[in-house]
């Protein structure tokens, strides 16, 4: 009967340990699936702020390409203008010895 009873006690004994493992286990495995998420979201949030990145850079270079094509526009449209401007002079200036005649 003691050894009935001695039996019964380690059993239940058994199950504690097993029960309070298994809480253990559980807690732990909460844990890691905490920090598998926030690692994903902080990937997650490195590959957004990198993209985010490559499209500035992108967007700048290209505003650095046309802006130096507009300056080259610029400069052709101000070439332009002199050169109309001397052949407007050039041709006041015949206008008038032709008017003297």
């Amino acid at each position: 009967m003691v050894k009935n009873i001695q039996a019964i006690y380690d059993l239940e004994k058994k199950q504690q340990q097993v029960t309070l493992l298994s809480k253990e286990n559980d807690l732990k495995q909460a844990a890691l699936d905490r920090a598998y998420t926030r690692r994903n979201v902080l990937i997650a949030c490195a590959v957004v702020l990198l993209v985010i990145a490559v499209l500035l850079f992108n967007s700048r270079a290209q505003k650095k390409k046309l802006n130096a094509i507009l300056k080259q526009q610029n400069e052709n449209i101000v070439r332009q203008n002199e050169h109309l401007e001397k052949m407007i002079d050039t041709k006041n200036r015949m206008f008038s010895i032709i008017g003297t005649i």
